[in-house]
Order: C-alpha cells, then sequence, then structure tokens
C-alpha cells in the first residue's frame, strides 16, 4: 500500500516472502501447525505484524538507501507491541561476572548485595545507571536510600547498558522503552554480558491486550539470549549527534558519519568513518 514503482514493489514482495519463510522455520521448531503456514496459523506475526509492515515500509525514507527486514520472534513482537500499546520493559544490564548473581526476580536490594559480594566494593562505591524518568521514581528513592552512586541519563539506555557490561557502570536499572531493550539486548549479548528484560505496562488495558498476545509470556523474564536468538546478529549504531559515538560532521563538500559496530558472535567492536559526497 502506497508504492510506487518496481523497485519498491519487488523490495517490500522479497520481505514478505523472507518473513513467511520464517514463520514456517518457527513452527517447525516449537511444533506449532505441524511447519505448514496458513492464514489461521502464526497468528502473532499474520495477524499484526505483516500488515504493519504492509503500511510503513511503504512510507519511509529509509525504503531509499537501506535493506529492512522484519525481526522474528519474540524481538519483532515486543517492537509491535510498543508501537500498539505503548509498552515499556523494567531491565537490568551488567558484566559477565555478574551472570547468575542479578535478576529482575531479586529486590533491588538483593541485587546491590550481589554486586558487592562479586566485585568486593562497598555500597558507596557501586555506580548505578538508570533512566530519569517518573516511572522510575521507586527505583530511584530506593537507591538513594542504599547509599550507592546514581548515574541518572535523561536518555539512551541503549548505551547505558552498554556502559554497566564495559565496566563503567557496575549496573543499569530501571523502566524504559521496549524496542531499546531488545537492541540493548543485542549489543549486551556481543559483549557478553548480562540482560534482562520484562514487560512493564501503563495501563491495565495494554496489560490485558498483550496478555491475550503472549499469555503466560506476558510476564516472563526476557534474557540476551532470547530477545537475539541467533549469534549471527550485529549491533549497529550510528552518531547524530555528538556523544558516545561523534555526531554528524558537514563539511565543504561531503559529510562524514560515525558508526560503532559489535559483532555479537565474536564480541569483535569497530567504529567506523563514512565520508558521504555532497557535491
Amino acid at each position: 500500500e502506497g508504492m510506487g514503482g518496481e523497485v519498491h514493489k519487488n523490495n517490500m514482495s522479497m520481505i514478505l516472502e523472507n518473513q513467511a519463510k520464517q514463520l514456517v522455520v518457527e513452527q517447525s521448531q516449537t511444533n506449532q501447525g505441524g511447519g505448514t503456514f496458513t492464514a489461521g496459523q502464526g497468528a502473532q506475526w499474520a495477524g499484526v505484524a505483516l500488515p504493519l509492515v504492509r503500511k510503513v515500509f511503504g512510507t519511509i525514507a529509509a525504503k531509499e538507501f537501506v535493506s529492512v527486514q522484519p525481526m522474528n520472534l519474540p524481538s519483532g513482537l515486543v517492537f509491535f507491541l510498543d508501537f500498539k500499546y505503548g509498552d515499556t520493559v523494567s531491565k537490568i544490564a551488567g558484566s559477565s561476572e555478574l551472570k547468575g548473581h542479578v535478576s529482575l526476580d531479586k529486590t533491588i536490594e538483593d541485587n546491590i548485595k550481589s554486586i558487592s559480594s562479586v566485585t568486593g566494593k562497598d555500597l558507596k562505591d557501586i555506580k548505578v545507571i538508570v533512566l530519569n524518568r517518573p516511572r522510575n521514581k521507586n527505583t530511584i528513592n530506593t537507591l538513594i536510600d542504599l547509599g550507592v552512586q546514581l548515574d541518572l541519563i535523561q536518555n539512551g539506555d541503549i548505551v547505558g547498558a552498554m556502559r554497566a557490561v564495559n565496566g563503567d557502570a557496575d549496573l543499569l536499572l530501571g523502566i524504559g522503552s521496549a524496542p531499546e531493550g531488545v537492541i540493548s539486548a543485542v549489543a549486551v549479548k556481543g559483549l557478553k554480558g548480562v540482560f534482562q528484560g520484562r514487560m512493564w505496562f501503563h495501563e491495565k488495558s495494554y496489560q490485558e491486550k498483550v496478555e491475550e498476545v503472549l499469555k503466560n509470556d506476558a510476564h516472563k523474564i526476557w534474557d540476551q539470549d532470547n530477545l537475539c536468538t541467533s549469534n549471527d546478529a550485529i549491533f549497529v549504531a550510528t552518531g547524530v549527534c555528538d556523544g558516545w559515538i561523534p555526531g554528524v560532521q558537514y563539511n565543504d563538500n561531503s559529510v562524514s558519519t560515525w558508526s560503532r559496530i559489535i559483532y555479537v558472535e565474536t564480541g569483535e567492536v569497530k567504529t567506523i568513518e563514512s565520508v558521504h559526497s555532497i557535491k
């Protein structure tokens, strides 16, 4: 819908064909529908995500210069639920040494005590990154009472998660957007850290809608391996404004951009500068 030109139509056709093939694979692996795909099966994708892709892809500028492919479950479903119901996710992220020691099933106090036990740090030397939003008020107050170092960020909890994994902080904690949770999980997996996320709902009606789709998984803890099911994945971030990565730089006849790439399988991290002619 809303597409003009054979190139765009062919691109959309390939996207939907690839997604249909992925549905067949997933149903075969989970024994849902006997490995065949019909309109009545794979309802989680066929009923919501494919129509969404059809409508959105035809209107975005990205189709002119980048290949866009829908993600498989559960990552793509998290993005759809956020688009549909504005869901957020309670998150926790940290370094590899915290695997098995921190969890969303634990209280904040217990997680901080675990970090102290594992790292040997006093509470006053433990740094926790939290997105500065009203929904995180209770978390922030609890951390203040515990006497830890609190790093309140105004945005960018994807970078916050990577800072916690790389040792710039000890933990990322709090409620943030669901899509950013999926993206963070990919980066954290590549950096060999720990990530967990669990749906958090603004309204009871949203919770009920998501429970209709996800059933028992609506309240499940999703770790980095649940949200990024393959090692054949990469995380790529390109800077717009100066920050964790340099922002776009305009020169006389060109524009320079910088991208940070994390290869999930190897853990390799690269920064690439690209120069784009604007003559």
